[in-house]
Protein backbone atom coordinates (compact mmCIF):
# COMPACT_ATOMS: atom_id res chain seq x y z
CA UNK A 1 0.00 0.00 0.00
CA UNK A 2 1.53 3.52 -1.37
CA UNK A 3 0.79 7.03 0.64
CA UNK A 4 2.20 9.79 -1.14
CA UNK A 5 5.71 10.65 -0.38
CA UNK A 6 5.08 14.18 0.95
CA UNK A 7 3.38 12.53 4.12
CA UNK A 8 6.43 10.80 5.45
CA UNK A 9 9.11 12.00 7.34
CA UNK A 10 12.89 11.65 5.77
CA UNK A 11 15.26 10.01 8.00
CA UNK A 12 19.13 11.22 6.92
CA UNK A 13 22.31 10.57 8.85
CA UNK A 14 23.81 13.23 10.84
CA UNK A 15 26.68 13.88 8.10
CA UNK A 16 24.28 14.64 5.23
CA UNK A 17 22.07 17.22 7.15
CA UNK A 18 24.77 19.70 7.80
CA UNK A 19 26.31 19.88 4.50
CA UNK A 20 24.18 21.51 2.10
CA UNK A 21 22.91 24.57 4.67
CA UNK A 22 19.01 23.28 4.20
CA UNK A 23 17.76 20.07 6.01
CA UNK A 24 16.92 16.95 3.61
CA UNK A 25 13.76 16.89 5.95
CA UNK A 26 12.68 21.05 4.36
CA UNK A 27 14.26 20.43 1.11
CA UNK A 28 12.12 16.85 0.23
CA UNK A 29 8.95 18.71 2.09
CA UNK A 30 8.87 22.29 1.22
CA UNK A 31 8.80 23.26 4.01
CA UNK A 32 8.10 21.79 7.24
CA UNK A 33 7.38 17.83 7.34
CA UNK A 34 3.33 17.25 8.09
CA UNK A 35 2.14 16.33 11.73
CA UNK A 36 -1.53 16.18 12.06
CA UNK A 37 -4.02 13.61 13.72
CA UNK A 38 -4.93 10.57 11.92
CA UNK A 39 -8.17 12.05 10.57
CA UNK A 40 -6.79 14.97 9.68
CA UNK A 41 -4.39 13.57 7.73
CA UNK A 42 -6.89 11.26 5.92
CA UNK A 43 -8.80 14.57 5.49
CA UNK A 44 -5.77 16.23 4.03
CA UNK A 45 -5.07 13.43 1.57
CA UNK A 46 -8.68 12.76 0.83
CA UNK A 47 -9.01 16.93 -0.23
CA UNK A 48 -5.67 16.44 -2.30
CA UNK A 49 -5.76 12.55 -4.12
CA UNK A 50 -9.32 11.79 -3.73
CA UNK A 51 -10.52 12.39 -6.99
CA UNK A 52 -10.12 8.76 -7.89
CA UNK A 53 -13.00 7.81 -5.08
CA UNK A 54 -15.44 8.84 -7.74
CA UNK A 55 -15.09 5.23 -9.26
CA UNK A 56 -16.23 3.83 -5.76
CA UNK A 57 -18.48 6.34 -4.96
CA UNK A 58 -20.47 7.55 -7.96
CA UNK A 59 -20.68 12.06 -7.34
CA UNK A 60 -17.90 11.71 -4.68
CA UNK A 61 -15.55 14.98 -5.06
CA UNK A 62 -12.77 16.29 -2.66
CA UNK A 63 -14.96 19.11 -1.62
CA UNK A 64 -17.13 16.56 0.45
CA UNK A 65 -18.10 17.52 4.03
CA UNK A 66 -17.71 15.44 7.07
CA UNK A 67 -20.24 14.94 9.39
CA UNK A 68 -19.33 14.71 13.13
CA UNK A 69 -21.61 12.66 16.14
CA UNK A 70 -24.84 15.13 16.09
CA UNK A 71 -24.70 15.36 12.46
CA UNK A 72 -24.80 11.58 12.35
CA UNK A 73 -27.55 11.43 15.04
CA UNK A 74 -29.23 13.51 13.19
CA UNK A 75 -29.23 11.89 10.08
CA UNK A 76 -30.41 8.61 11.64
CA UNK A 77 -33.31 10.47 13.59
CA UNK A 78 -34.58 11.12 9.98
CA UNK A 79 -34.18 8.41 8.39
CA UNK A 80 -35.96 6.76 11.47
CA UNK A 81 -38.83 9.37 11.06
CA UNK A 82 -39.13 8.14 7.29
CA UNK A 83 -39.18 4.61 8.40
CA UNK A 84 -41.46 4.96 11.09
CA UNK A 85 -39.60 3.87 14.13
CA UNK A 86 -38.44 5.72 16.66
CA UNK A 87 -36.42 5.18 19.92
CA UNK A 88 -38.13 1.99 20.99
CA UNK A 89 -36.51 -0.07 18.20
CA UNK A 90 -33.00 0.93 19.09
CA UNK A 91 -31.00 4.04 20.33
CA UNK A 92 -29.82 6.35 17.53
CA UNK A 93 -26.22 5.98 19.33
CA UNK A 94 -26.64 2.05 19.27
CA UNK A 95 -27.83 2.15 15.85
CA UNK A 96 -24.76 4.15 14.98
CA UNK A 97 -21.96 2.28 16.80
CA UNK A 98 -23.14 -1.17 15.01
CA UNK A 99 -23.16 0.57 11.86
CA UNK A 100 -19.55 2.21 12.64
CA UNK A 101 -18.20 -1.47 13.60
CA UNK A 102 -20.46 -2.54 10.28
CA UNK A 103 -18.14 0.09 8.48
CA UNK A 104 -15.13 -0.90 10.53
CA UNK A 105 -15.25 -4.51 8.95
CA UNK A 106 -15.86 -3.25 5.52
CA UNK A 107 -19.81 -4.70 5.66
CA UNK A 108 -22.29 -2.90 3.49
CA UNK A 109 -25.85 -2.65 4.77
CA UNK A 110 -26.47 -5.27 1.89
CA UNK A 111 -24.01 -7.73 3.69
CA UNK A 112 -25.42 -6.75 7.27
CA UNK A 113 -29.31 -7.42 5.75
CA UNK A 114 -27.55 -11.19 4.57
CA UNK A 115 -26.07 -11.68 8.48
CA UNK A 116 -29.49 -10.56 9.70
CA UNK A 117 -30.54 -13.51 12.10
CA UNK A 118 -33.98 -11.29 13.15
CA UNK A 119 -36.18 -8.78 12.25
CA UNK A 120 -34.26 -5.81 14.44
CA UNK A 121 -30.58 -6.65 12.28
CA UNK A 122 -33.23 -6.30 9.15
CA UNK A 123 -34.55 -3.29 10.24
CA UNK A 124 -31.00 -1.67 11.05
CA UNK A 125 -30.01 -3.02 7.48
CA UNK A 126 -32.14 -0.60 5.94
CA UNK A 127 -31.39 2.10 8.19
CA UNK A 128 -28.06 1.51 7.60
CA UNK A 129 -28.62 1.91 3.04
CA UNK A 130 -30.80 5.26 4.09
CA UNK A 131 -28.04 6.40 6.29
CA UNK A 132 -25.34 5.66 3.47
CA UNK A 133 -27.88 7.06 1.14
CA UNK A 134 -27.77 10.22 2.93
CA UNK A 135 -23.93 10.50 3.19
CA UNK A 136 -24.15 9.91 -0.45
CA UNK A 137 -26.60 12.57 -1.85
CA UNK A 138 -24.80 15.07 0.37
CA UNK A 139 -21.26 14.57 -0.88
CA UNK A 140 -20.83 13.99 3.10
CA UNK A 141 -17.94 11.43 4.85
CA UNK A 142 -18.47 10.02 8.67
CA UNK A 143 -15.21 9.48 10.68
CA UNK A 144 -15.66 5.57 9.92
CA UNK A 145 -15.61 6.49 6.20
CA UNK A 146 -11.97 8.43 6.44
CA UNK A 147 -10.36 5.69 6.97
CA UNK A 148 -11.72 3.52 4.47
CA UNK A 149 -11.56 6.02 1.80
CA UNK A 150 -7.95 7.07 2.73
CA UNK A 151 -7.05 3.76 2.37
CA UNK A 152 -8.60 3.04 -0.92
CA UNK A 153 -7.23 6.33 -2.07
CA UNK A 154 -3.52 5.24 -1.29
CA UNK A 155 -4.37 2.34 -3.33
CA UNK A 156 -5.10 4.17 -6.36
Amino acid sequence: MGRPGSYFHQQSRRGDAGSGGESPIRNAHRGAPTVSTFHSFCVRLLRRDGAPLAALRSGFTPRFTIYDDDDQISILKSVYKQLGLDDQFMQPRAALSRISHAKSHKESPEDMARAASDPIMERLAVVFERYQARLHESNALDFDDLSARDGAAARQ
